[in-house]
């Protein structure tokens, strides 16, 4: 109301109530105030999620979003790529400009799931207030366990995610079976099959022929579409059973080509025994080419034989076997130090060559030329074998992703150049790229405590010296560590309290100082290692029973204090 007006309610008030202590008189009325505009409310954080689409090449970016974010997007996504070594994907900005600093929460989630969408052929997510969904589809289950280890490893505890990853079975194309048999061993370089029940059968044969696991436990063979029959697992045993009466040779079944290869010590007219063998064991459909072995002294000259190889490298987990006729020793020495040069420092084993050596037929001009780029074509694979008739040099093998393949065929190029003709059949491996990916500190220690939790590192009452059935534990463990990033990795030691206090706590720190030394001669990293013996001090279980006492007895991971030193 006016002062007037509320003077004159003020007397009628008075008027119809008379009230001693109201001194009209001397009432003092003042204007209203303006009331001061209401504040403009604070940027609301977007309620609607972030979307994030991935397709193998650009990451697109829709929803409410920050200009700040994108940044940090393209930033984690290039660092990100570096690390396997491979372009970044395009950011493509199809998001609602949001006028507000971003969560950093959100941020966060945000960038978990970009990173993460790299392990995938294609993804798409979406990033709420403490929620992550995200749905991916990749090649095969590993590579579903290995996308869904590193987003469980990078959003944080606090928030919500929701799966949802898809493996259907990948195409293989050439369809491809390719095992090597020599005096010194069996090597598998290549094992597609279409189902769980045709590998068994493989891998139950491989198994009868001295084949050991892959490297880290991984299956030999790959589950994959594209075989050309349905009687592709009949056809690979066949030619495992082949190779077996052969004793020394190799089997390649490639879509419907099959070649059986004999090597020495096998000789010609073994090696065309077991081919009429498995001529007629392979089913309808697939074709047989025989190649007899090159015998050293005595090799047929050019022209005698189309089938002979001069030379052939084959390259596995355990080592690098040569083998074939040089013209001259000069040659053979340069194709031998080449060879260590290339691969010398990758070799488990000493490098082969025994069977490789001059002879007293003519070899083809073009010998040292092809030898040198097969040996720079196997450089980049994780395992293959390469091989010269003459007229063609063939590499077939595994590589850990496309720049691999890439170096592969840059190296044949240079051959062609020089006038070697080439073939090759690689498969390329994405699973053994993101084997390689840096571990953040969580997800190593909990790697780390998964192994020793499946296989304990052993050791005799009362010893340091560790048993040698944990050699295969210490290899795991070696190639977790080689993965770690930002941690400093305490080895533990513990026992029970059995025995002086004080014989425990040294006995424990010489077994940490133990699997430290045999991690370290492993290849994990120096500085990111400390080991310290606790003794009896920190029991996980009651040491009044023996099953609580064999728990105590143990060798555990953790994230080292500050400062520790060795």
């Amino acid at each position: 109301p006016t002062p007037e007006a509320f003077r004159a309610a003020a007397e009628a008030a008075a008027a119809a109530a008379p009230l001693a202590a109201l001194d009209l008189a001397a009432l003092s009325i003042a204007p209203r105030a303006p009331i001061a505009p209401r504040a403009e409310p604070p940027p609301a954080v977007a309620a609607e999620p972030l979307a994030l689409a991935y397709d193998g090449l650009a990451v697109t970016v829709a929803g409410p979003v920050a200009p700040a974010l994108i940044e940090a997007l393209r930033g984690g996504l290039a660092q990100a790529a570096a690390e396997v070594d491979r372009p970044p994907p395009e950011v493509v900005d199809a998001s609602l400009a949001l006028d507000a600093p971003p969560q950093t929460a959100r941020v966060a989630l945000a960038l978990a799931a970009a990173r993460a969408m790299l392990l995938a052929r294609e993804a798409r997510a979406e990033v709420g207030n403490g929620l992550l969904d995200f749905q991916a589809v990749v090649e095969d289950a590993d590579a579903a366990e290995a996308l869904e280890a590193a987003l469980r490893a990078a959003v944080p505890p606090a928030a919500t995610l929701l799966l949802q990853i898809d493996a259907p079975p990948p195409v293989f194309a050439p369809y491809r079976f390719v095992v090597s048999l020599r005096p010194e061993g069996l090597s598998v370089l290549g094992c597609d099959m279409p189902d769980p029940e045709a590998r068994a059968l493989a891998l139950e044969a491989l198994r009868r022929l001295g084949a050991a696991e892959g490297r880290g436990g991984r299956a030999l063979c790959r589950l994959g579409v594209g075989a050309p029959s349905a009687d592709w697992a009949q056809a690979a045993a066949a030619g495992l059973e082949a190779l077996e009466q052969l004793g020394s040779g190799r089997f390649e079944l490639l879509d419907a080509d099959a070649r059986l290869v004999g090597l020495p010590p096998a000789s010609a007219w073994r090696t065309e025994a077991a081919g009429k063998r498995l001529a007629a064991a392979l089913p309808e459909g697939f074709a047989l080419r025989l190649v007899a072995p090159a015998a050293g002294p005595g090799l047929p000259r050019r022209g005698e034989s189309e089938d002979v190889d001069w030379f052939t490298a084959a390259l596995a987990e355990d080592g690098l076997v040569l083998s074939g006729g040089a013209p001259d020793p000069a040659s053979l020495a340069a194709v031998k130090a080449f060879a260590h040069a290339r691969l010398g420092a990758r070799l488990a084993a000493p490098l082969e060559a025994e069977a490789l050596k001059t002879v007293e037929a003519a070899p083809p001009a073009a010998w040292r030329r092809a030898a040198l780029a097969a040996l720079e074509a196997l450089g980049p694979l994780e395992q293959g074998e390469a091989g010269f008739d003459g007229s063609v040099l063939r590499v077939a093998g595994l590589a850990e992703g496309p720049a691999a393949a890439a170096r592969v065929e840059a190296a044949l190029a240079a051959a062609r150049q020089a006038g070697v003709a080439t073939r090759s059949e690689i498969s390329v491996d994405p699973r053994r790229a993101a084997e390689r990916l840096p571990l953040p500190p969580v997800a190593c220690l909990d790697r780390l405590g998964a192994e020793v939790a499946r296989s304990p590192v052993v050791f005799p009452p009362g010893s340091a010296e560790i048993d040698a059935e944990s050699a295969p534990v210490l290899d795991r463990l070696a190639a977790v560590l080689r993965r770690c990033a930002g941690v400093v990795v305490e080895i533990e030691g513990h026992t029970d309290s059995q025995g002086r206090e004080s014989t425990n706590l040294a006995l424990s720190q010489s077994r940490a100082d133990a699997v430290l030394d045999a991690l370290l001669v492993r290849g994990a990293p120096y500085r990111a290692l400390r080991a310290r013996g606790y003794g009896e001090a920190r029991p996980i279980a009651d040491n009044a029973e023996e099953e609580g006492r064999a728990r105590n007895r143990r060798i555990a991971f953790s994230a080292a204090p500050p400062g520790t030193t060795r």
